[in-house]
């Protein structure tokens, strides 16, 4: 009976697991960095002008609009958002905890905005890897399109996808630490994002083998009895 349970267990958990994650979406971005603000010299000079960036970011695109304005659209986003590597660096997490966090879309005949915002982010210690370099909590990153023409968007609804980068003149990627203890200062990196791109999921498993899978339980389970 307990292999029986554990079998359907597992069908169960293959079930879910092909169906979960249809709401949730990850988009990968690149970049390179075009200016570090560092007084204090806590990056060591291991992240200048020139140096590359991958990250992505995850949102769940069934989620509501919280902006009543009909050109302003508000999306709340929560848990784990961002996950950013610099050159060398480990990728580290940034958790969306601040109640600004969100992707912003603004759809305005002055300009289109696309704005992708972890306030506060919480658990991302920065770089965290070097002993030489003290690793620090960020105050925030913030993943910034913007488009002049006011066409990249036709409305302020969350797109169901990566924007295309092509229509935004303004691709911006902003990452800002707290300030050391003691201290009004910390860094600040800003780069450019020269790629955008969806994650593909991983495809679904065909209902033949969901089919198989159900009817190999069913009969272990009249085998034993």
């Amino acid at each position: 009976m307990r292999i029986v349970v554990v079998l359907g267990s597992i069908l169960l958990g293959v079930v879910w697991a092909t169906g979960a994650g249809a709401a949730t979406l990850t988009v990968a971005f690149r970049g390179t960095v075009d200016r570090v603000e560092d007084p204090l010299g806590l990056l060591a000079n291991r992240i200048v002008p020139g140096t590359v960036f991958r990250g992505s970011y995850v949102f769940d695109r069934t989620v509501g609009d919280v902006d009543d304005a009909p050109t302003s659209g508000a999306y709340p986003v929560t848990g784990p958002l961002f996950s950013i590597a610099f050159a060398d660096f480990r990728p580290a997490t940034a958790e969306a905890a601040g109640e600004g966090s969100a992707i912003f879309v603004e759809n305005t005949p002055v300009a289109d905005r696309y704005r992708v915002v972890a306030e506060s982010a919480r658990g991302f210690a920065f770089p965290g890897n070097d002993p030489q370099v003290l690793p620090l909590p960020l105050a925030g990153v913030v993943l910034a399109l913007s488009d002049p023409t006011g066409t990249a968007f036709d409305s302020d609804a969350l797109p169901a996808g990566a924007p295309d980068l092509s229509r935004f003149r303004e691709r911006l990627l902003t990452v800002a630490s707290l300030p050391v203890p003691g201290s009004f200062q910390g860094f600040t990196i800003l780069g450019t994002i020269d790629a955008l791109s969806v994650v593909p999921e991983p495809p679904p498993l065909p209902a033949s083998l969901l089919a198989l899978l159900a009817g190999g339980t069913a009969l272990f389970s009249r085998g034993r009895r």
